[in-house]
């Protein structure tokens, strides 16, 4: 992961499941960091929530990943807010 543009127009878009914990969780502090815009989602979001400011580059999403129509709603928000999605860490 490289660090990215000053612009964030130009920052990249990320989805991220599982972000909640584990390697969903590292990955969401990783590319926040480097000031992707995110779309952090899983079943809870308890401490993703609280470990991460909410702000204009990040989407918390309640998602159970066996839900197709959960999934269109939601890339659907992520397209609407940021544009083109770039990268989905599943």
């Amino acid at each position: 992961i490289r660090p990215e543009k000053a612009n964030s127009m130009t920052k990249p878009v990320a989805i991220i499941t599982g972000a909640n914990s584990g390697i969903g969780f590292a990955f969401a502090h990783a590319l926040h960091v480097r000031q992707y815009r995110l779309c952090l989602a899983d079943v809870q979001l308890d401490k993703i929530q609280a470990a991460l400011p909410a702000s204009e580059q990040l989407i918390f999403y309640t998602l159970d990943v066996r839900d197709a129509v959960g999934w269109k709603n939601m890339t659907n928000l992520v397209a609407e807010k940021f544009g083109v999605i770039d990268y989905l860490v599943h």
